[in-house]
């Protein structure tokens, strides 16, 4: 891993860290480190860019853009994060958008009556986007959930046996290259990317050495997660369908509506709803 993605790394950690779909963005591949650490452990967040400027010795600006995909529309351009490196301490710390806030318990919510949710949906205009994050009362594969009649946005990898499980995006604005477009990917390849990014955080100590990681699904943060990555990864390898219980979608009122109706939830989180 590089200086600047190193850096970086441990700046996302240390802070826990719309294009309208199917708009992409071309990334640098070295940026990839980056944004496989965040969307492992961070629903709905992306790291769209970062660039690390040397202001002397042992001395660092990072400066990153940052998108929730909860709050559209996303505006690509300059940086929206900033933060100070020196001698390895991190501070002044400039989030002007509030991306690096994080909900660890949006997966712990619980889910109020059905039918007073359902009349409350039912008042919006038919326009507005509704983003949510659930946790289903069932299993889903990701041939269910793709077929929803909403649209899915990042899922918690399913891995009973381990205690620790991390998440994968299905709709990434920011891209490496054409082989990286999640909707066309297989369920394997889709696990292949899972088991990649936990292999680089393993093999990169330094991205959570001394802060830790968090777990979505228990809202636990670990602060010496090796022993529990290792096991994750270790079981991530032996899967062979790739399922969640934890997971973000959006839709417009008529969509939500009919997923509500159609899918038992223990949990539901209200992440945002825009009125177009």
């Amino acid at each position: 891993m590089d200086i600047k993605s190193m850096l970086a790394c441990n700046f996302i950690s240390w802070v826990y860290i719309l294009l309208p779909q199917h708009h992409y963005i071309k990334q640098r591949k070295g940026d990839s480190h980056v944004q496989g650490r965040v969307e492992t452990v961070l629903p709905y967040r992306e790291a769209i860019s970062l660039e690390v400027e040397k202001k002397g010795f042992g001395r660092y600006e990072i400066a990153m853009q940052m998108a929730d995909l909860s709050q559209p529309p996303i505006h690509i351009g300059g940086p929206n994060v900033w933060v100070e490196m020196n001698w390895g301490n991190y501070g002044n710390l400039k989030d002007i958008d509030s991306v690096m806030t994080v909900n660890i318990g949006r997966f712990g919510c619980t889910y109020e009556n059905q039918e007073e949710m359902i009349n409350k949906i039912e008042e919006l205009p038919e326009s507005a986007n509704i983003f949510l994050s659930v946790s289903d009362a069932h299993s889903k594969s990701i041939e269910q959930l793709r077929s929803l009649s909403v649209k899915l946005l990042w899922l918690q990898v399913y891995q009973p046996d381990v205690e620790f499980q991390g998440g994968l995006s299905t709709e990434p604005v920011a891209v490496y290259s054409d082989d990286d477009m999640r909707e066309g990917m297989t369920e394997q390849e889709l696990l292949e990317v899972y088991c990649r990014n936990l292999e680089n955080i393993i093999e990169n100590p330094e991205v959570w050495e001394g802060i830790g990681v968090i777990n979505n699904g228990n809202g636990k943060v670990y602060t010496n997660p090796k022993p529990l990555l290792k096991d994750t990864y270790e079981d991530a390898k032996k899967i062979t369908e790739l399922k969640s219980e934890n997971y973000c979608v959006y839709g417009n009122r008529d969509e939500i509506l009919k997923f509500l109706q159609e899918n038992e939830l223990d949990s539901i989180y209200v992440e945002n709803v825009v009125l177009w």
